[in-house]
Parts: structure tokens; sequence; C-alpha cells
């Protein structure tokens, strides 16, 4: 019963141990962010260009913190003809991909309430969309005057989640940024979409406004990676997100810590087959494990599961494993560090049917095995005369 109490405990132990490795493999692996253009805090010119002229205008206006930025807006719908349709493009610089398959694009923007623009028909949106286009190269000076003709691919429509009203004192929410350089009571709206899969050098973002009153005031591209990682005694490399979105898995191959060795496989295969995988998802972050290492003999875990060290001298690991080193059976020692096995004492033996637990013990001669010994050691020399001889083995007799 106690044996059985004992085995029931060991296994919720590990129950508890697993559960806890879970727990800590999602929050501590933080996905990495490669930035590959941040315009938040930026104060001399971007420079992004603009059709037509004039339909976005990049100004420098005070950030929530009243720190100056720079910003483009787009407010052309207020005091416009009524039917008159909107359509201004703005497109960003060139950006290198560096070799992600997938950029995430973060937004913060700001829109005025349509509502408190006076403008009637149906003319005014509170919305803008946002494209991408891949590119080998950056356009040439001769063909930029055409760049929002070619073929862009939509990433989504953009809403604002929160519009505010016009200012009393302005009939045009740009005009009054104009004037003020600071954003009253303003409520920026933060949105993050991604785009992909990217195969070709880089890429442009174009934002395209047709009709409404909008702030946009900082624009994140990155892409995500999934961070190097030490885990169940393997080293996992920083690894690239899948270009194919959220779900799709990217795996890696670990290689096992100094002193360790893949695991079985589960089904009875040998140590050193398959290395151990971890998955990377789109958002950078890993999971689905599969298999692992464990510590060579003469090893024992140290860090948790970071590394393998040698067992201490007089203390000895036979087996492959992630149990601590013990110490050396009786009459038996182990001089030097990383042993598998205690070597017996001078005087004593390990048969070798013995397990390398057993302690090792004495050697010990019957008297007319004894005996019999000292009669062959006299044969040669005839030191023993032939009648004492035979008393070794008078014991024999029946």
């Amino acid at each position: 019963m106690a044996t059985k109490s004992a085995a029931n405990w060991r296994i919720r132990v590990v129950g508890m141990v697993c559960s806890l490795w879970v727990l800590i493999l999602g929050p501590s692996v933080l996905a990495l962010e490669e930035v590959l253009l941040d315009t938040t805090g930026e104060t001399s010119e971007i420079g992004w260009l603009t059709y037509p002229p004039g339909g976005w205008d990049e100004v420098s206006v005070l950030d929530d913190q009243r720190r100056l930025t720079r910003t483009f807006e787009a407010c052309h719908v207020a005091g416009a003809p009524a039917g008159t349709g909107q359509d201004n493009w703005l497109q960003t610089h060139f950006v290198e991909r560096r070799g992600a398959q997938r950029v995430h694009i973060r937004l913060h923007f700001s829109v005025r309430a349509c509502a408190s623009l006076g403008v009637s028909g149906g003319t005014c949106r509170e919305t803008f969309t946002l494209y991408y286009r891949q590119a080998e190269e950056p356009d040439s000076p001769d063909r930029s005057s055409a760049w929002h003709l070619k073929q862009w691919t939509k990433v989504d429509t953009i809403a604002a989640d929160e519009s505010f009203p016009a200012s009393s004192s302005s009939s045009a929410w740009a005009v009054g940024l104009h004037r003020t350089g600071q954003r009253a009571g303003l409520r920026l709206n933060v949105k993050e979409r991604s785009f992909g899969p990217l195969t070709q050098r880089g890429f442009y973002v174009a934002f395209q406004d047709t009709g409404a009153c909008l702030a946009l005031v900082a624009v994140k591209l990155f892409s995500y990676t999934c961070a190097p990682v030490l885990r169940a005694f393997s080293s996992f490399p920083e690894t690239q997100a899948s270009g194919a979105g959220g779900a799709s898995l990217v795996a890696a191959v670990g290689t096992c810590v100094a002193h360790a060795e893949p695991e079985e496989d589960g089904v009875g295969g040998q140590a050193g087959g398959s290395p151990p995988r971890l998955h990377c998802n789109g958002e950078g972050k890993w999971m689905v494990a599969v298999g692992g290492c464990r510590c060579q003999p003469g090893h024992q875990p140290a860090r948790g599961d970071k590394a393998c060290q040698a067992c201490p001298a007089g203390t000895y690991k036979a087996s492959a494993g992630n149990a601590p080193c013990s110490p050396c059976p009786a009459r038996s020692q182990a001089s030097d560090p990383a042993a598998p096995i205690c070597p017996c004492l001078l005087g004593f033996y390990r048969a070798s049917s013995d397990p390398p637990e057993a302690p090792c013990t004495a050697f010990e001669l019957d008297l007319s095995f004894s005996c019999f010994l000292g009669f062959l050691s006299s044969l040669p020399s005839l030191y023993l005369p032939f009648p004492s001889c035979l008393l070794c083995f008078l014991p024999l007799l029946p």
C-alpha cells in the first residue's frame, strides 16, 4: 500500500512539473519585434509621396504627451462641393523586408466625427483603406509619378473605434491643428494588421483617403520572430514567424546542449535519432514541442533544464536521463568527475551481473581451496613435503 501511495505521489509531482513548464514557456518567452519602419517620435520631414499634391499634408504637432512629432493629415470633405469625391493617396518609402515573410503594421490615428463637420450627402467617411505592393527594387524617378496607379493589394479598410467632434472654433479640424499645433480632446485609435507572404526584396505601403478628416499620427512596420530559447536541454535558434498568418507554424530544429543526447522516441527507438523540434507561430510565440534531450551518463541537470553538468567526484550516474547523480555505493569510489560508475576499492569487487548501485564485496576464500592453492604452489620447488600437503585435503574426505 505504501509503495502504491509513493508511486501515485511521484506521478502527481511529475504532472505538476509538466504543468509548470507549460505555464513558464508561454509568458516568459516573449515574441521579438524586428522594426522595419517607425515614425513614432519623428521630428524631421519624413517626405512620403502624396497624390494629388496637397491631398495629404505632413505637419509637426504635439502628441498626447506634448512632444513634437510629424503626422500626415487629410481633411478635404468640409466645404467641398456636394457630390465631390475624394481620392487622396499617401505612400511610404521603399521598405526592405529583411527576410520577413509576413509584416505587421501598427497605426495610431485620429478621425473627426462626420456628424460634427456639417457634411451632407454621404460624402464623409470615418475610414481609410490600407494597401501594400511588393517590389524587387525602389521605383525609378521617371516612374514615380504614376505610383498610385500601380497594382496594389488591399490589406483592409481601417475604421475608427472612436471619432471626436470638430472644434467649435474651427469648421475644419486640420485647420485647427495647423493653428494650435495641439490636439485638444484628441482620441487616438490603435489598429494592427498584417500582410504577406512576402517574397520580393521589399515593399511599399499606401493609405487611401476617400473623404475622411483624419490624422495619421504614427506608423510602425515590423515582423515577429520567436526569440532564442533553451528548453528540455535543447537550444533553439531565433526563428522568423510564418508568412501565412498566426495559425501557420514554422518548425525549428533544436540542438542538444553539451553532454546531452536526444531522448528516446517513446516506442523503443534508440536515443540519437530525431532531434527535438519546437514550432514558431505567426505571432512570434513558441508552441508544440516535439521531443527533447536528456543528460548523458555521468552528468546531471543544471539550471533547471538548461544545461547538463558533470557529476562531482564521489558521485556517479550510470544511465542517460535527467535524474541527479548518486553517491558511490559502499566500498567504491569515483576519484574523477563525470563518472558513469564507481570503481571498487582495492581488495573489493563487484560481479559482472551486479548493477552499478550494488556495493562492492571482499574476496572470501574457502580453507580447502586455500590449501589447494598452497599445494599447487609447492609443486615446482617441492618446498612442502607431500604428507603435509595431504592434510589440506583431509577436510574434503568423506
